[in-house]
């Protein structure tokens, strides 16, 4: 799937004025229209200044105004410099072709409001603000709003006239500024909202003011459920976070307190299992909660209710789109739950690119070939109605395997093999996630046909020990993940620390998202007024940038979910990349996305090997 976005917001326009902004002075380099001597001028100006002491550095936004309706405002800090930012004011026009209505909606759209409040801010009917949501996607070319909302990020569109003023304001750095500047207009003697002197430096001036108290602070509690029927994942989980934790507190934890960790098991199959751990840990006075996975998908709504109602953050690790959908529609009652990964119809337009990058290998089509989709557990969905189009435009043969277990018995595991055997496919898709006898028993059978198919598995690799335990098997097996710990230098050092911590090497994927969880948590209770405010600790999560060891995370999309890498953003530093890898000689070899890349795919010993061409071991071509 290739992500199509609508035409550029424009990057520049009629130059209106030009200066360099000091705290106490200003200085006009162009000003043809006189606008910096205006009230609108001066107030641009008092901006500029309130990004200053928000110490924010480069930045852009919209204001109304100008001939055109529209002016576009960049502040940049130079190097050579301190204590001075560069002004440019252009007259744009409206970004897109918008009207200053739908601007006015896409920017509170993007800072994550729902339809009905954005209908309540604007004084306007729902259903009207539905229309201009549909026309804002069309002229951006996006298909929803994540994608929309990013775009508007990224083309500094958002309009500053209707940011909400309110410091604990849904949105990004763009409400700090709104509210900084005026809060120092209604109050010229007013400290900076920030207090940026140094970094925490704010935290503890308000800790000496009363928040604290002499003596030893109240430590702050994490709280850990992983699941109790998979030991290993419950390893890595309980692990990484607590591998987090300790670094922390090596460094006086969050500003002298310090973190203790409480781990409680759940069946991650039983939505009511999780629900009584989230209560066991609110009972224990826990600050944050990280879940590793509620694989109970039919009853995904009520467990997310439980957890909105404790209030603390809640950070949650499944790959879910129904959760993350569940999460958009109720900002304001579930808006303390995260997701620190993307949805799981995702994996349809990874296998797409598979399919693209095979074709290259190959220099022919796959038309005609047959791919087997063994169906991932109830309630999960990794294909989706447009992948299946899309494989089916291209003349490959998607066919089903159904599955009627999360974790299949005996009986279950022979009827999915004595399918495939029956289907003889060129491609098989295992969706087994969590089910390693699956995925083994299935490829014990396909690796004794006479015409091996590609084998690609979803996540299942990823488990600690899962390669190793199955080595032969698992020789050349292509496998993906939403979440996977990079094989760059952060990635490698981070799987070297936790193996020489607890003595185990851990998986590619849960030890890592759960050591991110807890790393961006704990930065958020360094950066809020207070640790244990938990509205401003969740406006800190949902708008803070994080480069973890499995990815980047921008958590401020309206299901409070990361990006997927390159398929809804193709800014790395923004987005998660959904890691495609091949085992070799044990190791785990990432094969996609390119830009990811160690080497390309290998088809040696499948049907697909163009090399067997010749001996008429493969068909359908």
């Amino acid at each position: 799937m290739t992500v199509t976005r609508g035409t550029t917001a424009p990057a520049g326009g009629p130059l209106c004025a030009e200066a360099m902004v000091g705290e106490d002075m200003w200085q006009a380099l162009a000003d043809p229209l006189g606008l910096l001597a205006s009230r609108v001028g001066q107030d641009i100006i008092g901006i500029v200044r309130a990004s200053m002491r928000l110490d924010l550095g480069s930045t852009g936004f919209m204001l109304h105004g100008g001939s055109s309706g529209a002016l576009r405002v960049r502040i940049r800090r130079p190097d050579c410099a301190a204590g001075i930012r560069e002004l440019v004011v252009e007259d744009n026009g409206l970004p897109w072709g918008l009207t200053s209505r739908q601007l006015e909606v896409l920017t509170l759209l993007a800072l994550g409001y729902s339809n009905p409040e954005i209908a309540s801010l604007l004084a306007i009917r729902p259903k009207t603000v539905g229309a201009h949501v549909e026309e804002i996607f069309a002229r951006l070319g996006a298909p929803n709003r994540t994608l929309a909302t990013v775009m508007a990020v990224e083309q500094q569109a958002l309009l500053l006239d209707v940011v909400p003023t309110t410091s604990h304001a849904p949105g990004l750095s763009i409400c700090r500024l709104k509210h900084e500047w005026m809060e120092r207009r209604a109050d010229p003697a007013a400290p900076p909202s920030g207090e940026r002197a140094a970094p925490g430096e704010a935290v503890r001036q308000r800790a000496v003011r009363g928040w604290g108290s002499s003596g030893q602070r109240a430590p702050l509690i994490i709280g850990s459920i992983v699941p109790d029927c998979l030991p290993g994942e419950a390893q890595d989980m309980a692990q990484g976070a607590e591998l987090a934790i300790r670094r922390r507190n090596a460094r006086e934890g969050v500003h002298g307190r310090r973190i203790e960790h409480c781990v409680i098991g759940c069946d991650a199959f039983d939505s009511e299992s999780t629900s009584r751990a989230l209560a066991q840990l609110s009972d224990r006075g826990a600050d944050a909660v990280v879940i590793g996975y509620n694989l109970d998908y039919p009853r995904t709504e009520s467990f997310l209710d439980r957890a909105g109602e404790i209030g603390i953050p809640v950070i949650h690790a499944s790959t879910s789109r129904r959760a993350i959908d569940c999460v958009a529609d109720n900002p304001g009652s579930l808006g303390n739950i995260f997701h620190i990964c993307a949805g799981d119809e995702l994996y349809g337009p990874g296998i797409l690119a598979l399919v693209d990058h095979i074709e290259d290998l190959r220099g022919q089509s796959l038309r005609g070939m047959r791919l087997a989709l063994i169906e991932p557990p109830p309630g999960m969905d990794v294909m989706g109605p447009l992948t299946a189009q899309r494989l089916h435009d291209r003349g490959i043969v998607l066919e089903p395997v159904p599955r009627r277990q999360p974790i299949c018995d005996a009986a279950e595991r022979a009827r999915v093999v004595e399918s495939l055997g029956r289907l003889d496919p060129d491609i098989v898709v295992s969706a087994s996630f969590l089910d390693q006898q699956l995925l083994v028993d299935v490829l014990a059978a396909v690796r004794r046909r006479r015409r091996p198919p590609l084998m690609i598995a979803l996540f299942t690799p990823s488990l600690a020990g899962f390669v190793e335990r199955n080595a032969e098997l698992a020789e050349g097996l292509i496998w993906s993940t939403q979440t996977g710990t990079y094989g760059d230098v952060l990635g490698r050092r981070f799987r070297q620390d936790l193996e020489a911590a607890f003595g185990r090497a851990p998986g590619h994927s849960q030890a890592g998202v759960h050591y991110d969880a807890v790393s961006m948590l704990m930065r958020s209770w360094l950066e809020a007024a207070h640790p244990r405010d938990r509205r401003d600790v969740i406006q800190h999560l949902r708008h803070q940038t994080h480069r973890g060891v499995n990815g980047s995370y921008w958590l401020a999309s309206p299901g409070q979910a990361p990006l997927s890498y390159p398929y809804e953003s193709l800014d790395g530093s923004l987005s998660q990349a959904q890691l495609t890898f091949q085992v070799r000689q044990g190791r785990h070899v990432v094969v996609l996305p390119e830009a990811y890349a160690q080497a390309p795919v290998s088809l040696k010993g499948t049907c697909l090997d163009s090399s067997r061409l010749g001996l008429g071991l493969a068909h359908h071509d």
